[in-house]
Formats: C-alpha cells, structure tokens, sequence
C-alpha cells in the first residue's frame, strides 16, 4: 500500500473540564486532545499529497438553564470543524498538514492537530433582566479523521483514510451566582459526563461536508425557550371555617356513610 502508519496512532487527552470565571460569564473547556501521526508514502514518485486531519461535529446537545429560561446550541449535523475557508482541513498550515512530494522509495511525513472545544456561558440571561443561570449541561461528539489528498487533482476526494478517532467533551454545572466569582460553579453531584478519545477501527469515510464551510463556530444558533412555571390557583370555595369541632365532624361523617349504607368508624385526633 502506498500510504501507511509508520507507527502505532493514539489521540492523548489533555485537559479536562477546564473552567475559567469572568465578572460577567464563565468559559468552558469539557475536553482538551491531540494527536500526533507518523505517515509513510511508499513509491509515488513526482506525485504531490497533502497529509492531515479533518474533523466534524457530529451531535451537539448543550443547554443552559436560567431561573426563567432555557437555552439551546444548535448547530447543521456533521458540520466541518477547524480552518474557515481551508476546506477541508482542521488545522490547514502545513506544520500540521505537511505537503510531500512522493519518491521512488518511502518518505515519512508527520501531521498532527489539537482541539479544545470551549464556550461563553454569561451569569445572567442577556435579554432578560433577573434571570440568572442555573445549570450547564454540555456534551459534544466530534469525528475526526487521518487522510491523504492529491494536491495535483483538485478533487475532493481522499487517496486515503489511514484512521478515525471519536471525541466526547461533556460536563453538567451548576451555578450559583450569589457566591463571589471564583466560587460560583460546582460539577453536579452523581452527574456522568463519558468525556472520552477513542480510535474507531476499521475508519469510515468522512462526510461530504469537510469539503464545505461554514465551519462548526461561526454556524451555531441559540435557541430560547420560557419555562413555563406551574402555580395552584385553587382557593377555598364559600366561608372558611376555623377551630373545627373534630368530634362534631367525625359524627357528620359518620351519619353521611350510614345513610348511604356505608358505615363505617373513623378516628380524628384533635390538634393540641
């Protein structure tokens, strides 16, 4: 095969839930990896390839509760992540994605790339006053894959895909903006998150959107939706009657239940 691991590949993670508070927001890093690989290209004399990563954002479910609302990231599904208008790369320069020229013989080439998904969360709703934020419930899966192109072709097309690892970054906070800043955010308590690296053997091939833009952080949109507050509107019908003779009642009772044949005992204790 002309293209090839030379050695063993395994994305490393970084960092996790990273959380840096602010006067006016928190920011949020669930997950921080990189990867590193060492590419062989085996007689392809005079041709020209470029070698890197590309990555999507396969699912987003994140949402901040607030006292009054909630919000909602939404983003297009599989939508490229990393370089804008460097289709179809994640990180495009070529001390990431190196270009090599193919000889008669093997030349080695290394790619590699880094990620950490991170975003604002502001204390307080901005387009509503006294709506304070609660909770953060944040999980993203990213595909990310190791591939070869043909520079000479100009087509978006893939010589290869040498490999696939998948990205889960997740957290849940909660939030308590009464606290001095510095103090506010806590992990919720039994919360699971799963934030996990994992190679995916054997790879599938990427989407047609890594040759597309937007890219994943200039595409998302929020959500807003009101939480609805339930609250009894059930008052008492006719006069309210205090001091009630609980011996007076249980004998009321018990003559309503005779008349209708069913007698029975009741006990009421009396309020001391």
């Amino acid at each position: 095969m002309p293209f090839s691991l030379a050695q063993a590949f395994a994305p490393k993670i970084t960092a996790t839930n990273k959380i840096d508070q602010h006067n006016n927001y928190l920011m949020l890093w669930p997950l921080g990896w990189m990867a590193t690989a060492q590419v062989n290209v085996t007689n392809e004399a005079g041709r020209n390839f470029k070698i890197g990563f590309v990555q999507v954002l396969d699912k987003c479910e994140v949402s901040c509760t607030f006292e009054r609302t909630i919000r909602k990231e939404v983003y297009p599904k599989k939508i490229r992540d990393g370089d804008l208008y460097k289709i179809p790369w994640y990180e495009e320069d070529v001390n990431y994605s190196p270009v090599v020229t193919g000889v008669n013989g093997t030349v080695t080439m290394s790619a590699k790339m880094s990620d950490g998904p991170g975003s604002p969360y502001e204390w307080f709703n901005p387009n509503k006053n006294n709506d304070p934020l609660l909770r953060i419930s944040y999980r993203k899966t990213f595909l990310t894959w190791l591939v070869v192109v043909d520079t000479d072709s100009g087509a978006q097309t893939f010589e290869d895909v040498l490999c696939e690892f998948k990205s889960i970054a997740a957290a849940s906070l909660a939030v308590d903006v009464t606290k001095p800043v510095g103090q506010r955010v806590g992990v919720v308590s039994g919360s699971t998150t799963n934030t996990s690296v994992e190679l995916i053997n054997p790879p599938m091939n990427p989407p047609g959107s890594v040759w597309s833009d937007p890219v994943a952080n200039s595409a998302y949109t929020y959500e807003w939706k009101d939480i609805n507050k339930v609250t009894s509107t059930n008052v008492p019908v006719g006069p309210v009657q205090t001091h009630v003779d609980f011996e007076d009642l249980r004998k009321k009772v018990e003559q309503g239940l005779k008349k209708k044949g069913k007698e029975k005992k009741f006990l009421f204790f009396k309020r001391k």
